[in-house]
């Protein structure tokens, strides 16, 4: 399960995972997000995989989230994704989305293995896209 919140003073979408999260519900965190803030000119996630535990089928679940990614980021100007783990198999995972997102443009990703440092790395990404 994805459970998606707005945190106005900060002007990020808190994500948060918990169980299991398969492709299915990925694929749909992403549309609901496109979906509920699509008027935003930029968009800032914090991605709190804390709870959860990703069922992935590494490399074909990978290409078909990027597909759903390249289909909707052209309205945007940036989208930045902090994404907070501590279990391993999700830090591995984690990191090879990172190699796919750097592919696109306009598209900031980074892993924390902290909340506080995701927050102020997202808080950097605002400033410097001055949104």
């Amino acid at each position: 399960m994805i459970q998606l919140e707005y945190e106005k003073n900060k002007n990020i979408i808190h994500a948060t995972r918990s169980g299991e999260v398969s492709i299915d519900q990925l694929l749909d965190y992403v549309c609901r997000i496109d979906q509920e803030y699509s008027s935003y000119k930029a968009l800032y996630i914090l991605d709190d995989v804390t709870a959860s535990k990703s069922v992935l089928d590494p490399p074909y679940d990978f290409s078909d989230i990027l597909k759903e990614i390249n289909l909707r980021i052209d309205k945007y100007e940036s989208i930045a994704l902090a994404v907070y783990v501590e279990d391993p198999t999700d830090t591995a995972f984690s990191f090879l989305f990172d190699a796919l997102f750097s592919q696109i443009d306009k598209f900031q990703f980074q892993t924390f293995s902290t909340k506080n440092s995701a927050f102020e790395w997202l808080a950097e990404q605002q400033s410097l896209n001055n949104y």
